[in-house]
């Protein structure tokens, strides 16, 4: 199973995920770092997720990482309720201001969609984050093209996948190629 994952992850610990960071930034690129989880249950496994968030940044600075965090909205409380999701996301923004980072909320599947874009706004516009927080659109939702539009016309940080959850075909592209022909139109 790790040969198959290891594609996409950087390591098991965050000491793994620095060092390629490193590897990364040592090409002249930049690099987004992610906590792996979603959907707690407990306001305790959320904490959780949080605190190995904030140790994450905080290696970032320590090891002059040039880097950013991904985080998932289900990890952090969203299913739980708004209290905690948001409490964690400000403590995560706070702690991004101290650490000079950066934050980009993931998004998951499609019924969360609209409660992640709504976060993202209110966080960014109401909280004053503006300048820490940023958003991840997927290409295979139809509706991405139209979301892109809307985030670039506010001045939003995006980031742009190509999409990982199952959807059914009348949100989302059923065929890879369609979805890598709208992420290169929206790219």
């Amino acid at each position: 199973a790790w040969q198959v994952a290891s594609r996409f992850i950087a390591g098991k610990t965050s000491q793994d995920a620095i060092q390629a960071a490193q590897q990364i930034n040592q090409s002249g690129m930049s690099a987004t770092l992610n906590y792996l989880g979603e959907s707690v249950d407990t306001p305790e496994d959320a904490a959780v997720a949080r605190e190995a968030i904030l140790h994450l940044m905080q290696h970032i600075q320590q090891y002059g990482v040039n880097a950013t965090v991904s985080v998932k909205p289900t990890q952090l409380g969203l299913h739980i309720g708004p209290h905690i999701i948001r409490e964690n996301l400000q403590q995560l923004l706070t702690a991004a201001e101290k650490y000079d980072t950066r934050i980009r909320i993931d998004m998951e599947d499609s019924s969360v969609t609209d409660t992640t874009l709504d976060l993202y706004r209110n966080l960014r516009d109401e909280d004053g984050f503006g300048h820490r927080i940023g958003i991840v659109l997927q290409a295979y939702l139809y509706r991405t093209e139209a979301d892109v539009a809307a985030l670039i016309q506010e001045g939003a940080w995006v980031r742009l996948c190509k999409g990982a959850y199952k959807e059914p075909n009348e949100l989302a592209f059923p065929e890879k190629a369609d979805t890598d022909a709208n992420f290169l139109k929206l790219a």
